[in-house]
């Protein structure tokens, strides 16, 4: 199996970073801090009448004598932005669940959609609250549950879902093997037909029960998720039921079935599930099959699935021991379909001989439609059948993406990959990782990157699976002429060792200097020992050669001593430094390119005031994302990591007592909020201060200190008391493509910028098209923190580039919302029909949604004053301000 997969079908490299637009908060009580509860409370009172963007907020170890439940309550019942609360390591008693719920049921705002429940006990007397407050909640959306206790708890819950018509989505996480589960599913199938997901891969029980009959019932029903299970006779022939409709009827909503890893289905049943998703699931989109062994009669179901089922767009077969006419047969049924939706295909298997070779080739030659196309595991040491297989691949001009992840190959098969690289138009991702004898070939096949004519951009070169890999010299240099000579590479992913005693990665870190084309570089280091002189500066050498170009870099692996990693640090901040110094200029442009994506994971043994200082230091010359991905982990190893399938920032600072002096600096670099926009956050930032114990007064002042007068900069702060005390600020913009700011401190910064921006066509990327074909460019990112429409558009869809308007405004209406969500005000000229427009832009909350704030303020300038300005003269050079 690959490194990049898993039974479930799930891959590292196709699961794409969920964006967040969030600020979060978390809140930890234990009773060992009673003492500190009179100080603690008055922060806590500051937090609930400041936390207006607050979009997270989790709480955590509250105790039956805790004092801030009516605090919690207040805060429930009036927030009109939380979207998503986490309750975990709380027992619900009566007096608790009158609180938190009572909160809840009394909030008419309409905003949470989201509520997790993490090792929580339901106490008998609390149960009523909560049904309570699942039959009139109608914002709610989503609910999860991780080992919760008690029996009674299930059935209240099923009983209230049972009357709710807004909640789409249950997740239960439960290690309870126990027929309650099972009947808490069936009651759920039975009575909640307003539910989307079915996901019942928790639980690792004996026998998966028939519980699916009833699926038919949920029309809205668009993903059922059964990876690993157990489905014997029984319970297949209740999914086979539940999928099966009344004539005239289907399942339109269903788009996402998995049941790979369900080895138990028998083959007559494969057959007829795949039969009964082919007649009554017309809209499905994607069909996760790995590790089933399908027989011939289910290939035969599959084919009538493929040509029945249009949309479907992704379908994974990995290892099903399919055969050379399965294969022909699967092949002809896709080929079959003019202008289909299937793009993605995954045909790893171990059993590859000639036969398949020739079935493949027939099918690949055919294809002409298939993007992205996975082999993974293929034994290619048969050259005939390898050179076979891959010379087909040239004749698919549509292919972009392919994995070749874990292949075995031999000499003639690397002349024929070379010859896929140097020759294929369109082929842009090649993933060549841990190939199985490519240190005695990669010369060959990397060679083929050095011809004019390769299209491919990004490169996987991983050999993560051998932790202790070491390149041999022959292959070094191979790699050293790749790298200096790949013209057309953008991204490359490159693992090596880099111990003390291997001087081969020297060689292939000082290759990395002299590459120009390179905009993003993830470098995965095996090093089980501390690293040398030598590597450290050689890695120095690479920030410094390279800091132009590189828009990404992505470190893991490095283990350094103190000195190692002060002189990484404060080489980062001479860099940016030196950037903020060229580009001081007041050019947009230039500043907006001044700033990298930057992710460091390091290790060392511990933190010293010096590396503190040396984070200050870096802190001093680039407000707020520099040292993304770091976490500095209260461990003997001070590991830090990164979060690489959500993209999750966290950055942990271990301060001594001796560096308490150091907390305001802290504050006065990282809080970077505007007070006249505080829901506008730049780059993902996220940072958690730990301490020993310290007085809450100190940690108090400094924090009144930092805030003045004004009390708005709690939004993004949290007092963590539980094992010391952290405060938490996240500042983020959850967006792949952001665009790095060079932030003045706090106040002015946001809306100084914004209007900047207005002006700066270069770097807009996001078309609104109007109904008569002319269109207005903006930024994705201004789109999505001044108007809740369009955030919840590119939220839905990050990818997203244009969009079409149909609210009904003129072009000139368009253009003056676009002016107001940039600049806060309205410029009219002399040609404009000001009556007209005035009448139009009274209703852009109406047609665009825009925050309550712009409401306010548009009503508020029209209302009052728009008689007067309709009798005004107009100067082209006065801005109205609203």
């Amino acid at each position: 199996m690959g490194n990049n997969e898993t039974k479930s079908g799930i891959e590292l490299n196709e699961i794409e970073p969920e964006n967040e637009f969030t600020t979060s908060m978390e809140i930890f009580e234990d009773e060992q801090y009673k003492e500190l509860d009179c100080n603690y409370l008055d922060f806590l009172k500051k937090l609930t009448l400041n936390y207006c963007y607050l979009k997270q907020l989790a709480i955590s170890n509250l105790t039956e004598g805790c004092s801030t439940w009516k605090l919690y309550e207040r805060m429930l019942s009036t927030n009109e932005t939380i979207e998503k609360l986490t309750i975990g390591e709380i027992t619900f008693h009566k007096t608790l669940s009158l609180s938190i719920f009572s909160g809840l049921t009394h909030n008419t705002n309409g905003t949470l959609k989201s509520l997790s429940f993490q090792k929580t006990t339901f106490k008998k007397e609390s149960l009523s609250y909560f049904a309570r407050y699942l039959a009139k909640t109608e914002s709610l959306i989503e609910l999860e549950f991780k080992n919760i206790q008690g029996a009674e708890f299930l059935l209240c819950l099923a009983e209230g879902l049972a009357k709710n018509q807004s909640i789409k989505t249950v997740r239960l996480y439960s290690s309870d093997q126990k027929p309650l589960f099972s009947k808490f599913y069936q009651y759920l199938l039975d009575y909640c037909p307003n539910l989307e997901l079915i996901d019942y891969s928790s639980p690792r029980s004996s026998s998966t029960p028939a519980i699916f009959s009833n699926i038919k019932r949920m029309r809205n029903l668009k993903t059922i998720n059964l990876p690993l299970q157990k489905l014997n006779s029984k319970a297949t022939k209740s999914l086979i039921t539940g999928l099966t409709c009344e004539e005239g009827e289907n399942l339109q909503a269903l788009t996402r079935l998995n049941i790979s890893g369900c080895t138990k289905i028998n083959p007559q049943q494969q057959s007829d599930l795949l039969q009964a998703l082919a007649e009554n699931c017309p809209n499905l989109k994607q069909l996760n099959l790995n590790y089933l062994d399908l027989s011939p009669k289910a290939c035969d179901s599959l084919c009538l699935l493929i040509r029945k089922c249009t949309h479907l767009n992704t379908l994974y077969l990995r290892h099903n021991s399919l055969k050379a006419n399965n294969i022909a047969s699967i092949g002809e049924a896709i080929c079959s379909i003019q202008n289909r939706e299937l793009k993605r295909l995954d045909l790893s298997t171990y059993l590859f001989n000639q036969e398949m070779a020739i079935a493949m080739s027939e099918y690949f030659s055919k294809d002409q439609q298939l993007k992205a196309l996975f082999l993974n595991n293929l034994h290619l040491q048969n050259g005939a059948c390898g050179e076979l297989l891959i010379q087909s691949l040239l004749k698919m001009k549509s292919l972009k993406f392919l994995s070749l992840n874990s292949s075995l190959i031999n000499e003639q098969t690397s002349k024929a990959l070379k010859q896929l690289i140097e020759e294929h138009q369109s082929l842009l991702t090649l993933d060549i990782s841990n190939i199985k004898n490519l240190e005695k070939y990669s010369g060959l096949v990397l060679s083929g990157f050095q011809n004019k004519n390769c299209s491919i951009s990004n490169l996987r070169f991983l050999q993560k699976n051998n932790p202790y890999f070491v390149i041999d010299q022959e292959t070094v240099i191979h790699l050293q002429n790749f790298i200096t000579s790949a013209h057309s590479l953008t991204d490359l992913y490159l693992s090596f060792n880099v111990c003390s005693k291997n001087e081969q990665s020297l060689k292939i870190m000082n290759s990395l200097h002299k590459q120009k084309n390179i905009k993003n570089l993830y470098l995965y280091l095996v090093d089980n020992r501390t690293v040398n002189e030598n590597n450290v500066n050689s890695f120095v050498k690479l920030l410094n050669d390279c800091w132009n170009n590189l828009e990404t870099l992505s470190v893991y692996g490095l283990v350094l001593q103190d000195g190692h990693f002060l002189t990484i640090l404060n080489t980062i901040a001479k860099l940016f430094k030196n950037n903020g110094n060229e580009t001081n200029n007041n050019n947009l442009t230039s500043n907006l390119n001044a700033f990298k994506k930057f992710k460091l994971c390091l290790r060392f043994k511990i933190i010293t005031e010096q590396i503190v200082n040396a984070l200050i230091n870096i802190l001093d010359t680039c407000p707020g994302f520099l040292i993304k991905g770091i976490s500095f982990k209260d461990d003997p190893k001070f590991l830090i990591y990164d979060y690489l399938i959500q993209d999750k920032i966290e950055r942990n600072f271990q301060l001594q007592n001796g560096i308490k002096n150091d907390l305001y600096k802290f504050f006065q670099r990282q809080i970077l909020t505007d007070l006249q926009l505080n829901n506008i956050y730049f780059h993902s930032f996220w940072l958690k201060l730990w301490f020993a114990k310290i007085d809450t007064n100190q940690i108090i002042e400094s924090l009144e200190k930092f805030c003045g007068n004004d009390n708005k900069v709690f939004n993004n702060l949290l007092v963590w008391i539980y094992s010391g005390i952290s405060f938490d600020f996240e500042q983020t913009i959850g967006f792949n493509n952001t665009i790095g700011l060079q932030l003045n401190p706090l106040k002015k910064n946001i809306s100084i910028t914004f209007k900047m921006l207005f002006q700066e066509n270069e770097t807009k990327d996001f078309k609104i098209i109007h109904k008569n074909g002319k269109a207005v460019w903006v930024h994705r990112f201004v789109l999505a923190v001044r108007s809740q429409f369009f955030s919840q558009l590119l939220q839905n869809n990050n990818h997203a580039n244009t969009y079409v308007d149909g609210s009904g405004l003129s072009f000139r209406a368009l253009q003056l919302l676009v002016e107001f969500l940039y600049t806060n005000t309205i410029r009219f000229t002399k040609s404009d029909d000001i009556s007209s427009l005035s009448d139009e832009l009274k209703n852009i909350n109406q047609y665009f949604k825009t925050s309550n704030k712009i409401k306010v303020n548009t009503e508020k300038y029209f209302l009052k004053n728009l008689v007067e300005i309709k009798d005004q003269y107009i100067d082209l050079n006065t801005c109205t301000i609203l």
